[in-house]
């Protein structure tokens, strides 16, 4: 399970380039993000995927001045692509000071290294900048997911990629709209998250937004919602089969302030509903 050497998603992603190989010009600048763990996950104590919804400008080649997707492909097509995966996409973050350099800034990173470390250690950390020496190695030792390999067009406009409809050309880089419909499908019905739970195992997954389709992604598999409350907005799920706890929870960056009380609430919701039993609570319609 070595982060450098796992191609969970070789054969996967191969197939979703082979769709993508014969399409005329540039479907989505980026590379496909592919789940991961860090280096310290397969001996960690308690197993815990963090799950995003996508993430901002994946892989990209400031050397050359490749797309990421350019390089992607390119290693596809010289029968490399495990190198994307192994030199690329499983490369980041490489150390905890890729992760640290986010600072104490609101956003997602340092909301889930304290999440993680109070889950773990039990320990809340309040600056970032200077992590005490006996947490850091806890640091590097969870799952890195997110619900979409490629970006939304929402996020895509936040960063300022979209410049137009959907039914036009849009972003300067991209040349094939139609294609990146076609990408985002793909990788869809072949990037799974069951993939994740068979080869991890992990105890907890936290989904950090609700701008998901739950049938999409537990594609494949039985699951159950047993909690949902505070209008919606937080939910828990078992799937059949599977030990994993998951709990589905707003992003961060829609928290608010105080940030840090927010923080100790998420910690306090987890615990909470990581030790209730299923069978006790309110039984929600198997949508599987």
């Amino acid at each position: 399970m070595k982060r450098n050497t796992d191609l969970l998603f070789l054969n996967p992603l191969r197939k979703v380039l082979a769709e993508l190989d014969s399409e005329d010009g540039l479907p989505y600048p980026h590379g496909f993000f592919l789940p991961h763990v860090m280096d310290g996950y397969k001996t960690a104590p308690l197993k815990i995927f963090y799950y995003g919804l996508d993430t901002r400008t994946w892989m990209g080649d400031d050397k050359t001045d490749r797309w990421g997707y350019q390089v992607m492909m390119d290693l596809y097509r010289s029968g490399q692509l495990g190198k994307y995966i192994t030199d690329w996409n499983n490369a980041w973050p490489a150390t905890r000071d890729d992760i640290l350099a986010w600072g104490n800034r609101v956003a997602f990173w340092p909301f889930v290294i304290r999440l993680h470390l109070l889950m773990t250690r039990g320990e809340f950390v309040d600056d970032l900048n200077s992590v005490p020496k006996h947490l850091l190695d806890a640091i590097m030792t969870f799952g890195y997911g997110n619900i979409y390999s490629v970006e939304e067009v929402a996020s895509l406009r936040k960063e300022g990629w979209w410049d137009g409809d959907v039914e036009k050309t849009c972003w300067d880089a991209v040349t094939n709209v139609d294609a990146y419909g076609k990408a985002r499908q793909l990788t869809q019905e072949n990037i799974l998250f069951k993939d994740v739970l068979d080869a991890f195992s992990p105890d907890c997954v936290f989904i950090h937004t609700w701008s998901w389709s739950e049938d999409a992604f537990f594609r494949g598999l039985d699951w159950h919602p047993y909690n949902v409350r505070r209008k919606g907005k937080w939910a828990a799920y078992t799937v059949e089969g599977y030990k994993t706890k998951i709990l589905c929870m707003p992003h961060p960056n829609s928290w608010g302030f105080p940030f840090y009380d927010n923080i100790h609430k998420a910690a306090a919701i987890m615990t909470d509903w990581l030790s209730a039993n299923p069978a006790e609570q309110p039984d929600g319609s198997n949508r599987g």
